[in-house]
């Protein structure tokens, strides 16, 4: 597991069904590209024209197969032929990848307000090690201003990873970490992973202890839950320690 990783990632969230299915059957969801909110998300440039020094790569790399394919414009119109194939499957591809989301941040009004239903939603928190258990692809996102395009000449077999980790510098401060596997949907995670459900300071009390119940059901009564309360003078919140779960 990189160095880089923080010991904790955070999953800001509704309290839904899904949030609710997490809990009992301790799987997490996976979503495609597709559905997410950014169009740049996973999605990447594809290189279609290329360099005569990159054509001399390209025949270096695959000998008397490609010298004899013809001179060197006929062999830069195969490279763009096959740049579009590559492109098309690799698009084909993408689309099967399933990504699950989170934030190195424990606190940030924006997400709060974003991503946890303006505050009647919960902050989950998650120990990286121990979802290293059960998932081997964790990785910090890279935030850039400009895309970095796909050569598909140089790079196509390492495409995949720059594609599901690069996104503009306008989301960085959402310090994201994603978990990539092979398809969408329900995965299962190491239950002593999860470490603590902090609720929105909107939640009531009601929403706390039907949550702290499930917890208890469903053999989870080492997570720790706590409510975010508003500091008196600073734009921070506290934490309001509820009872055991067990």
């Amino acid at each position: 597991m990189p160095n880089s990783l923080p010991k904790h990632i955070y999953k800001y969230v509704t309290l839904n069904q899904r949030f609710y299915e997490m809990i009992i059957r301790k799987e997490l969801w996976f979503a495609s590209p597709e559905s997410f909110n950014d169009p740049f998300d996973c999605n990447l440039p594809w290189q279609y024209h290329f360099e005569d020094q990159e054509m001399f790569e390209f025949i270096e790399k695959h000998g008397i197969e490609i010298q004899e394919a013809g001179n060197l414009e006929e062999i830069k119109a195969e490279a763009e032929r096959l740049s579009i194939r590559y492109n098309n499957e690799f698009v084909r591809i993408m689309k099967g990848v399933g990504v699950c989301c989170f934030s190195a941040k424990k606190d940030d009004l924006i997400m709060w307000a974003h991503y946890a239903d303006s505050h009647k939603g919960v902050q989950i928190c998650f120990e990286v090690k121990l979802l290293a258990e059960n998932f081997n692809i964790i990785k910090n996102v890279i935030y850039s201003n400009h895309r970095p395009i796909v050569n598909p000449l140089k790079n196509i077999s390492s495409a995949f990873f720059p594609t599901v980790i690069h996104k503009s510098t306008d989301w960085k401060n959402e310090k994201e970490v994603r978990i990539i596997s092979s398809t969408p949907g329900n995965y299962p995670f190491e239950m002593n992973a999860l470490k603590e459900i902090r609720f929105g300071l909107r939640c009531t009390d009601h929403e706390i202890s039907t949550v702290q119940k499930l917890l208890r059901n469903s053999g989870l009564t080492h997570v720790k839950c706590t409510q975010a309360i508003m500091s008196k003078n600073l734009y921070r919140f506290g934490n309001k320690t509820w009872a055991k779960n067990s």
